[in-house]
């Protein structure tokens, strides 16, 4: 038999498990990418447009539970402290810390939430947010 065509399924899954690395390591990069541009939107109270990273059936949801900041709420900061991320189901959790205060009171305060993201069509969208630990945003 010949010697390259002995190696040549070796080759062949060599080059089809990098590309399944590759995939993987594409698909964290999107989500990082999209859990930074919602963040960073709501961060400056830019909401209308971080809409493109939240799951349709979730917008209006999403949009009520963050009303008043950029106006009456200040978000100084945002720390991602944890996430989990399954790449059988296309799913991650995200764990946010945003640290922000009402215009009116001046009191600094800290709201730890749980963001489940899915990909759909190659996108990370925004599915669900549940608040986790210190005050409720806006409180």
């Amino acid at each position: 038999m010949n010697r390259r065509l002995r190696y040549f399924p070796i080759g062949v899954l060599l080059v089809f498990l990098g590309g399944c690395a590759a995939a993987a390591q594409g698909s964290s990069e999107k989500l990082k990418e999209a859990v930074f541009t919602l963040n960073e939107g709501v961060r400056w109270g830019r909401l209308q447009d971080v809409l493109a990273y939240i799951s349709p059936d979730s917008q209006s949801h999403y949009l009520e539970s963050h009303k008043g900041v950029g106006a009456e709420i200040q978000i100084t900061g945002y720390d991602v402290v944890s996430t989990r991320l399954d790449a059988e189901t296309n799913t991650a959790q995200i764990g946010v810390k945003f640290s922000w205060y009402r215009l009116d009171r001046m009191e600094a305060h800290d709201t730890i939430v749980l963001q489940r993201w899915e990909a759909k069509d190659r996108l990370w969208l925004l599915v669900s947010e549940e608040f986790k630990d210190g005050v409720p945003l806006g409180m």
